[in-house]
């Protein structure tokens, strides 16, 4: 017997153990060609990512790494985890002053006024809707008001140029009007 045919006799051994008795094992895909399927797919779609590759070749490293207990197996020395611990020295005491200050501050916490905050929910919610309502008020105030500027700004420019044109004209019937000096 071959590799391949054992390994088909496991599968089918483990249809046989996830399908039951069934005979509609026969209709379900067969799990063999299913799982090649999807391995042809994974590797045509990993074949062109060198990045993702190299990620996936080096997963079991990575996994030992995020491993809490890996500087324990790493075999470093007791004074090197000393270092380790004292180089995080300050960290861990600013963290320590900010949960004594939780702890502190729990009080406050289990407050009559945060502990209604819950019920004037319902209150804030109509004075949200409210606020939005002015909110949309004022939007739509401020453009008639900007709309009123513009067309106000409009018409004060045409007077000015109806001014300054009425100025020439009765500046050259001035002109015109005035009596001449006859030169001898």
């Amino acid at each position: 017997m071959d590799s391949i045919d054992v390994i088909e006799k496991r599968i089918k051994f483990l249809e046989g153990r996830i399908f039951g008795k069934k005979k509609s094992v026969e209709s379900q895909p067969e799990l063999a060609a299913e799982l090649l399927n999807v391995n042809s797919k994974m590797v045509s779609a990993l074949s062109h990512r060198d990045s993702i590759n190299s990620v996936l070749s080096r997963l079991d490293q990575l996994e030992s790494f995020m491993d809490p207990m890996f500087t324990a197996q790493s075999g470093l020395t007791p004074e090197t985890k000393l270092e380790l611990v004292k180089s995080s020295e300050d960290e861990m005491i600013e963290m320590m002053a900010n949960l004594e200050q939780v702890h502190k501050l729990a009080s406050s916490l289990d407050s009559e006024h945060i502990k209604k905050v819950p019920d004037l929910t319902s209150e804030l919610e109509k004075l949200t809707l409210v606020f939005l309502n002015f909110k949309d008020e004022t939007t739509n105030q401020t453009s008639e008001v900007q709309a009123l500027l513009r067309k106000y700004n409009e018409i004060v420019n045409l007077i000015s140029a109806s001014l300054v044109k009425w100025d020439e004209v009765v500046t050259n019937y001035e002109i015109e009007s005035a009596p001449k000096k006859i030169i001898d």
